[in-house]
């Protein structure tokens, strides 16, 4: 059941996950947000995405750690510049330095704060 959320709220949620670059160069949405709490389709979403000049992935349940399955929204050139300079980094825990297999291990394998890796995942999302 879709969820109402003010004008306001869904303008903040979609400002924080479009506006990705250099401070943040990944996003994510759970499915089910998109469609019951901002009532969008998947595609509308992606749309949204792609007119910021940024690339979408849309993985399911299956694909990810979450119920629904998620939408990644990601800065290609930012997120490709985070990989390079953590090159090292994710070579010696055996991690993909290219962009979408990076974002597909994110969302299949959650990662501890203990991690090796965690700092490099911290930096993509801009946290």
């Amino acid at each position: 059941m879709p969820r109402q959320v003010s004008p306001e709220d869904r303008k903040q949620i979609l400002e924080n996950h479009l506006n990705i670059g250099q401070q943040k160069a990944i996003s994510y949405l759970p499915i089910n947000t998109i469609e019951n709490v901002l009532s969008l389709s998947v595609d509308e979403y992606v749309a949204m995405i792609e007119e910021k000049g940024h690339r979408a992935i849309v993985l399911s349940p299956q694909e990810c750690c979450i119920k629904s399955g998620a939408v990644y929204a990601y800065s290609r050139q930012d997120l490709h510049d985070i990989l390079r300079d953590n090159n090292e980094i994710l070579i010696k825990y055996g991690w993909p330095i290219k962009s979408d297999d990076f974002i597909r291990k994110i969302a299949a394998e959650w990662q501890d704060r203990d991690s090796g890796l965690y700092q490099v995942i911290k930096r993509a999302f801009g946290d």
